[in-house]
């Protein structure tokens, strides 16, 4: 009898969970989730295990786009109106770039999610994208709707064997022992395409580098990422603060308040749970980098050359070329 008044309770929890489950997905069904990468280096040498890694990278996150028919979209940057002086500009401003003219040509009226990920990176989960935005803004605590407008990750120190100090600098390497600031890592990260503050983001992200009298962060590393972590987390990049003062950028706090920032685990590292960024120009750096997108080819079961040239042969038919703008303003 005991056993019998206790079984409506448990169907009931049992109904509540289930409910809470379906709200979930239906929420999340809402949204369009698309995959952005923005690169202008050569397709070549098409087969598996001999492609460069930018071939490699585009291959398998065209494939996850694929599986879980999501949007995938693949730009190549041309210089041609950009004035002589910023042909050279740091490569990392393209996307900025790109993002801030797409934003604002964006249609607000259906939930959309754009993954962007650089040329060393790749989603490894088998989740779709909408279940991964979904468990991070759960498991950080954040609301579902335009107060979560862009998700970025933050780097920190893990402590292994060996002291592995992270590290993304243009010579450093996933081993080192020079202590790097906490950077916001710009490789990867989600931005909410129909909210108002993910447009302000991008805006002030640009109209920020504008305002630096020292135009080095223009034409080299950290380049665009050492402005959005002091954006973000002010006082940890003091070479990005220009001189004077800030208020011409507006009320930055609701921007931050607008960002979810999560730890480097979770994805944009090498160690990233749900997408994997392989940064480092070591040469133990790109040995891991080459083993680490040949085991994901394998496990998807693209690793043979027909089948990855089919994959190398989508990402082309959805590449497009791109003229950057000849100035860089807030619009």
């Amino acid at each position: 009898m005991a056993a019998a008044i206790g079984f409506p309770g448990s169907c009931m929890r049992l109904h509540g969970v289930l409910l809470l489950l379906v709200l979930l997905v239906a929420h999340a069904s809402n949204c369009s989730y698309d995959i952005l990468m923005v690169d202008d280096r050569p397709f070549k040498r098409l087969s598996p295990f001999t492609a460069p890694y930018w071939v490699m990278s585009a291959a398998l996150n065209v494939a996850f786009a694929r599986e879980h028919e999501h949007g995938f979209h693949h730009v190549r940057p041309s210089n041609s109106k950009v004035p002589e002086r910023m042909k050279n500009s740091f490569k990392g401003w393209n996307k900025v770039l790109y993002i801030n003219q797409l934003l604002n040509l964006q249609d607000r009226s259906q939930c959309k999610w754009i993954l962007y990920v650089d040329s060393d990176a790749f989603v490894r989960s088998s989740f779709s994208l909408e279940r991964i935005v979904d468990r991070l803004l759960r498991k950080y605590q954040r609301p579902h709707d335009c107060r979560s407008s862009a998700i970025f990750a933050a780097e920190y120190p893990i402590d292994y064997a060996i002291k592995l100090e992270n590290i993304t600098g243009p010579g450093g390497s996933l081993i080192s022992d020079d202590l790097q600031p906490t950077w916001i890592n710009t490789g990867v990260f989600f931005v909410r395409a129909d909210c108002p503050a993910s447009m302000k983001l991008f805006r002030r992200w640009l109209a920020w580098a504008a305002l630096l009298n020292d135009d080095r962060l223009w034409f080299e590393w950290p380049g665009e990422q050492g402005i959005m972590t002091e954006l973000l987390q002010p006082n940890s990049y003091p070479p990005a603060v220009p001189e004077g003062s800030l208020e011409a950028l507006g009320n930055l706090q609701d921007i931050r308040d607008s960002v979810v920032v999560v730890h480097m685990k979770e994805f944009n590292s090498p160690f990233g749970r749900d997408i994997q960024h392989a940064w480092g120009s070591s040469e133990e750096d790109a040995r891991l980098r080459d083993w680490a997108m040949a085991d994901a080819l394998l496990r998807i079961g693209k690793a043979d050359p027909r089948s990855f040239l089919e994959l190398c042969r989508e990402v082309l038919h959805r590449s497009f070329l791109w003229t950057r703008p000849a100035l860089v303003s807030e619009e």
